[in-house]
């Protein structure tokens, strides 16, 4: 497991301020802050602990830890499909200008949310399993 960044914990924290009473499900309120702090001991812990990926239309709220987790890896695929400025105009759109998060998420990638549940699902199973230990 990665050593923790201590000094990284202020920039998860800040994003909470600005998320302020944005609704918005587990893993994508704790996952955008996750992506900012770019802490990767959630998505290793999870990993090793062989736990399946769940579609992001799952309530993860029983277990945090698998929000953090699910929701840095969603990000992840979305900086990996749309870039670092891709997540930034995603946070503005929706957090801070409020738009509905899954509507501002269609808008940022150009997909349908159905669309974006299954590319996504498969991108983030393949990510998880790259990170999980070897039999």
């Amino acid at each position: 497991v990665p050593p923790i960044r201590y000094e990284r914990i202020i920039h998860h924290e800040l994003v909470h301020v600005l998320q302020g009473e944005y609704k918005s499900p587990g893993w994508f309120h704790e996952g955008l802050a996750s992506w900012v702090w770019d802490d990767a001991n959630y998505i290793a812990a999870f990993a090793y602990a062989k736990k399946p990926v769940q579609s992001i239309e799952v309530d993860l709220s029983a277990d945090p830890d698998d929000e953090y987790a699910r929701g840095h890896v969603f990000f992840r695929w979305l900086e990996d499909r749309n870039g670092k400025d891709g997540v930034k105009k995603l946070f503005k759109i929706s957090t801070i200008d409020g738009g509905d998060w899954k509507k501002s998420l269609e808008g940022v990638t150009g997909l349908e949310w159905a669309k974006i549940v299954a590319v996504e699902g498969e991108w983030s199973e393949g990510y998880v399993k790259k990170r999980r230990p070897k039999e």
